[in-house]
């Protein structure tokens, strides 16, 4: 039997005896679920709050995410053009997919202080509380889809 795991390998199983038709079924349903599981979206773009805040350019780059399985990473710097952020300040847009089912937050680094953001259902990537952020860090945070 040759299974292709995650579009690009063929792989052969070897059984013994003969597969029925329900067991090679399930056998697929399987290897569906394993492509699932280890699928990779690749880096996608946030929609940034502009002119509010942009890119810190020379860093890791404009705010990002990528969903390897149930799996969403962040990276990316940005600024805030002026002055501090407001509670639930609207910071970037995180794309459908990539959301999180109800509102999470996580702590983070802004003007090298730790710093709270809270990613909404809705995709709004908000400050929540912390240093008077000029900057904050998107990078190796990460939450669950799903």
């Amino acid at each position: 039997v040759d299974v292709t795991i995650d579009g690009s390998t063929a792989t052969t199983v070897t059984v013994p005896g003969t597969l029925s038709t329900p067991a090679i079924t399930s056998l697929n349903a399987s290897v569906t679920a394993l492509n699932a599981a280890v699928a990779d979206s690749g880096w996608v773009s946030c929609t940034l709050n502009s002119p509010t805040w942009t890119e810190w350019t020379g860093q890791s780059g404009p705010p990002m995410v990528r969903k390897i399985g149930p799996k969403v990473y962040t990276r990316g710097f940005v600024q805030r053009v002026a002055g501090s952020p407001a509670a639930d300040e609207l910071i970037c847009t995180v794309p459908a997919g990539y959301r999180p089912s109800a509102q999470i937050h996580l702590i983070t680094t802004a003007n090298t202080a730790d710093s709270t953001v809270g990613i909404q259902s809705n995709g709004s990537f908000v400050w929540k509380s912390g240093s008077t952020a000029t900057w904050l860090s998107m990078d190796m945070m990460y939450w669950f889809v799903g």
